[in-house]
């Protein structure tokens, strides 16, 4: 597995930190899932986004 290194503001580590306390997880394991959900989504929306530009029809 490949690593990333991100710099996280204190309020946002802090906030990290204490979901993956609430939840029994590591900061990493949620970290992970949280870019998984993000690239889902994203991935989801720019592809909907795209197969709408190739049905749409020229205006002129």
């Amino acid at each position: 597995m490949s690593h990333l290194d991100l710099p996280l503001d204190p309020a946002l580590r802090t906030a990290l930190d204490d979901l993956a306390d609430a939840q029994g997880r590591t900061p990493e394991e949620v970290a992970l899932h949280a870019v998984r959900a993000y690239l889902s989504q994203e991935g989801a929306r720019v592809r909907a986004v795209a197969e709408g530009s190739r049905t749409t029809k020229p205006i002129c």
